[in-house]
């Protein structure tokens, strides 16, 4: 028979059934910390607009001090700016979700301290194929859909895809970069606990019904501001049949405040409703940055 490999003895504290010590952790330097005023002096800020299309949200985010945009669709060929009929300013040669990262990370492409990705609907449909090629299944092996990781967990790569590019705005900002995400409209159904669900408009970006993995309620959280463009003096008048008939609404607004029907919000402004009334009517910005 083959003889058994000799194990290496034990040591006394061992032999009597002591436990080991832990090993010792490395001791790491602590830090200093001081106290003093928070006001995010010298940092950029945090924007979504969001509304249907055709309401202008590229042209009013394009009137943003500097602003920069990543354009995902081609929408933003056709804008001039309101206030001189320039074009817009964009970056050019951004194809995939890598781009757009890269993007981000490139120092001095935002010499006038402003970025606008247009839109934050479209760079979700480019985050896909990029999960699908470096996410895989956690068995192994590649998916080609969100349906392949299993039950939900697409959503939740997505979600951390995502968070990934709210990351690198993250030290954009840190820099003094205002950034505004734009989003196309969506409503989705709201849970209500003191009565019957109903239809909530936000910005079109992905929402489980659990809401564990919503990039929609990120994305809300992370702001400091989410605008809505839309109508004012919208009535609907039911006249006894199912659907209604919408009357009024000739003069677009920007809404800062949220209402029983759609999401917005502010940290700073007092207006919870500025005045859009034509294309080249920047107020949002005169409210948001008056020094400029």
């Amino acid at each position: 028979m083959p003889t058994p490999p000799k194990m290496p003895p034990k040591s006394p504290a061992r032999a009597k059934g002591i436990p080991a010590p832990p090993p010792k952790e490395r001791q790491q330097p602590r830090k200093t910390f001081s106290v003093g005023p928070w006001t995010g002096h010298g940092e950029g800020e945090k924007i979504v607009i969001y509304g249907t299309s055709g309401m202008g949200k590229t042209t009013l985010a394009s009137m943003m001090p500097g602003a920069i945009l990543i354009g995902l669709d081609d929408g933003g060929r056709k804008i001039r700016d309101p206030r001189t009929g320039n074009p817009i300013q964009h970056v050019e040669g951004i194809e995939t979700f890598q781009d757009v990262r890269d993007a981000l990370a490139q120092p001095g492409l935002w010499p006038d301290g402003a970025t606008c990705i247009d839109t934050v609907t479209v760079l979700e449909s480019l985050a896909e194929p990029w999960m699908f090629e470096h996410i895989p299944h956690e068995k192994g092996g590649r998916v080609s859909n969100m349906e392949g990781y299993g039950y939900g967990k697409g959503y939740t790569h997505l979600y951390d895809t995502i968070r990934c590019v709210l990351q690198d705005l993250d030290g954009l900002i840190r820099k003094g970069v205002n950034v505004c995400l734009i989003c196309q409209a969506m409503a989705v159904k709201k849970a209500n606990v003191a009565g019957a669900d109903y239809l909530y408009d936000g910005p079109k970006l992905s929402h489980p019904s659990t809401e564990k993995s919503s990039v929609r309620l990120h994305v809300c959280e992370w702001a400091d501001h989410v605008f809505k463009i839309d109508y004012l003096d919208v009535s609907v008048s039911a006249d006894g049949k199912k659907l209604g008939k919408a009357t009024g609404g000739e003069q677009r607004a920007v809404f800062t405040q949220p209402a029983a029907h759609f999401f917005a919000k502010t940290r700073s402004l007092q207006e919870p409703v500025v005045s859009f009334a034509e294309a080249k009517d920047d107020s949002i910005w005169r409210f948001l940055w008056p020094e400029d």
